[in-house]
This record gives structure tokens, C-alpha cells and sequence, in this order.
């Protein structure tokens, strides 16, 4: 689904002009969305920020390098940014929850390394037509916590995900994402009957010592 710069709304029946190849999307154009709504959900992607750009340095820094981003629904963008040795502001680097959080530590690779996020988002509550709990994100950038469970406004509940490419080269792969809701519901439950409870790769006994003659 391809933003019309036109309208200023996403339109489903524009075809996106991302281009695949070699494992790979590269932005190209302007946003795109999944046609698909996700309530709670562990969403991943890895994404590559260009060595070319970044070595041209000057005024190509800042918010230059890479610049997108990811959404979901009317909650607050998740930056992505060359944040490798590039000065911007706070909550505008990578992993940033854009204009609001800045991440807790610069978990940034060079550019031309992949890099990975896993954001967990849940979706907020409702009672009665009233908000009685807020959307939150926890993002791990390459593996470490850099958001955890920060409240963000928006009313969405199911969201589309969106990617919100700013201009610049930019590369991602390894896409997923995988509903909450039914797979944590029983945590902390009991155990069914029957489930297995031992475990599944015990130590072989130990061989018996020859006794000496």
C-alpha cells in the first residue's frame, strides 16, 4: 500500500515502488503499510543504512542518514537513523520514539551493517469508551533494551504497520511479525496434564567405576 503525496492519505490502490532483490527491500517512494491489523504483537526487521551516504559526511548528517521509520497505527513513530558517530538530537536517533523517548543507550552498528529491531507492542484498554491503559512499546536495538514498556499516546488498537522512509539509502530483510494474544495468554497458568515437565535432554548415567581388584 503506497502513501499519495497527492491526498496526503495512504491509498491501497497504488502499487508500492519498493524495490526486492537479493533478499532485500530498498525504500524507494513513499510510505508503506501492511495490508493485515495487529493488536498485541512481537514485530522484527533488520535494516542497513548506506556506507556510500554516510562517508559523503557535511550537511548529508544529522537526520540525513537513513532517515525512516516504523508506525503503528496512530502511535508514535520508532526512529530509524544512522546513529553511528552522528550527532542529532535525542529523541531523533535510532530507536528513539520519535519526539518523545530517546533510547536508553546508542545501540547503533556502522553503516553497511545489518541491524535488528524487535518491538513488542501492546495495544490500549478500554472501559466504557474511556482509556484505562495506554499503548506501550519495548524495542530491543541489536539485541539490547532500549524502550521498555513506555506508554505512548494513540486510541488505535489493531494497527497496521507502517514504514515511514524519510529519503536517503536505505535496506531491510527479515521481516515478521507474530500476534501476542494467544500465545502468552497462559503464561503463569499451570501446566496442562500430560505436558511434559522433565527434562527432555537428561545427562546419560554415569558409567560405574571399575572396582580394583
Amino acid at each position: 500500500m503506497e502513501f499519495n503525496a497527492r491526498t496526503g492519505i495512504d491509498d491501497p490502490s497504488l502499487p508500492p515502488k519498493w524495490r526486492v532483490k537479493d533478499g532485500y527491500a530498498e525504500a524507494a517512494g513513499n510510505n508503506i503499510q501492511t495490508r493485515a491489523k495487529f493488536g498485541d504483537c512481537h514485530f522484527h526487521v533488520e535494516w542497513r543504512t548506506s556506507p556510500e551516504e554516510a562517508a559523503i559526511g557535511g550537511e548529508r548528517f544529522d537526520q540525513h542518514l537513513g532517515n525512516s521509520g516504523i508506525e503503528f497505527g496512530d502511535h508514535p513513530e520508532i526512529q530509524i537513523l544512522d546513529s553511528f558517530r552522528n550527532d542529532t538530537y535525542p529523541d531523533g536517533q535510532a530507536a528513539a520514539i520519535y519526539g518523545y523517548f530517546p533510547p536508553r543507550v546508542n545501540a547503533s552498528r556502522p553503516p553497511g551493517e545489518w541491524q535488528s529491531y524487535d518491538i513488542f507492542y501492546t495495544a490500549p484498554v478500554f472501559e466504557n469508551g474511556r482509556r484505562v491503559k495506554s499503548a506501550t512499546y519495548t524495542v530491543l536495538h541489536n539485541g539490547l533494551p532500549v524502550q521498555l514498556a513506555v506508554e505512548v499516546k494513540g486510541d488505535a488498537v489493531e494497527c497496521r504497520i507502517k514504514f515511514r522512509p524519510h529519503g536517503g539509502q536505505l535496506r531491510y530483510r527479515n521481516i515478521w511479525v507474530r500476534p501476542l494474544h494467544a500465545y502468552d495468554e497462559a503464561a503463569g497458568q499451570p501446566l496442562p496434564p500430560g505436558a511434559r515437565t522433565t527434562n527432555p535432554f537428561p545427562r546419560p548415567p554415569a558409567k560405574a567405576k571399575a572396582k580394583s581388584p
